[in-house]
């Protein structure tokens, strides 16, 4: 094997300097281009979406991307928007008497139980008792409760931090 001439290393170390300095100078420009995008998440979709990027960094950059582009499953509970207090009162209604009818009789209502708690019969309580005790939505796959004001059986709910009962009475 011959030895590299003195000319010979720095042509290589020539050539590999300038390969070198070809890659900072694209890195620096797609460095700027990141912090020009609009933040980590836009830096990471660039890196999982840059087909010249590695699988490993694809998958790296999607994996730490996913959080932040879609809700984890039952993460998200549906919003009652913009439902007014007769409507809030009036699923309430429903759902609270359909499940005290199934607890009692141990089956489903029949057609019509709930004639009164429709939109065009439906009367809702007085100002003086608020809001319903659980908010409650009716969706194609039944009720859903979105939150639960109410003691568990058995429990007894406190009020703030004074250890005041709430199912006692001062009438």
């Amino acid at each position: 094997m011959t030895e590299e001439t003195i000319e010979q290393k720095l042509a290589r170390f020539e050539t590999v300097i300038g390969l070198q300095m070809q890659e900072i100078d694209r890195l620096r420009a797609e460095n700027d281009a990141l912090r020009a995008g609009g933040g980590a998440h836009t830096a990471l979709r660039s890196i999982y979406n840059d087909p010249q990027a590695s699988e490993t960094n694809k998958v790296r950059a999607a994996a730490a991307a996913i959080g932040y582009e879609q809700p984890k499953i039952g993460s998200v509970l549906p919003s009652l928007g913009n439902v007014s207090r007769t409507e809030r009162w009036r699923v309430y209604e429903i759902w609270s008497q359909r499940r005290q009818y199934i607890i009692e009789h141990r089956a489903i209502p029949p057609a019509g139980w709930d004639n009164h708690l429709q939109r065009d019969n439906y009367v809702e309580p007085p100002e003086s008792e608020g809001m319903p005790p659980v908010d409650v939505i009716d969706t194609p796959q039944g009720f859903k409760v979105l939150s639960n004001l109410l003691p568990k059986p058995g429990s007894q709910r406190k009020l703030g931090n004074s250890g005041i009962d709430s199912s006692s009475s001062n009438d």
